[in-house]
């Protein structure tokens, strides 16, 4: 399981830098974790809940973007900072 994440992730490391750059690519592989990890949930659950917070926020980077006329890959990051930056708070101050 751990060899198939590994390739997995140079897979996506590698594909990913020729299509969108290095700036989203780097975006999208450790902001989603560092949010999740926040959290302080299970390796499961991290898992998951890095996975959805990846895809909400190239949502909501995308459409942001579209709107608001912005660039759509430094949208995407912004919003992954915000998120994680939501995150972090919470975990600070949760019970």
């Amino acid at each position: 399981m751990e060899k198939i994440l590994i390739l997995l992730t140079a897979l996506t490391v590698v594909l990913g830098m020729r299509v969108v750059g290095t700036l989203l690519v780097s975006s999208l592989i450790i902001l989603p974790a560092v949010t999740a990890l926040q959290l302080s949930l299970g390796f499961r659950a991290t898992f998951f809940a890095a996975m959805a917070c990846g895809v909400i926020c190239v949502t909501a980077g995308i459409t942001a973007s579209f709107y608001l006329s912005l660039p759509t890959g430094a949208t995407i990051v912004v919003v992954n900072f915000l998120l994680f930056a939501a995150a972090f708070v919470y975990g600070r101050f949760r019970p």
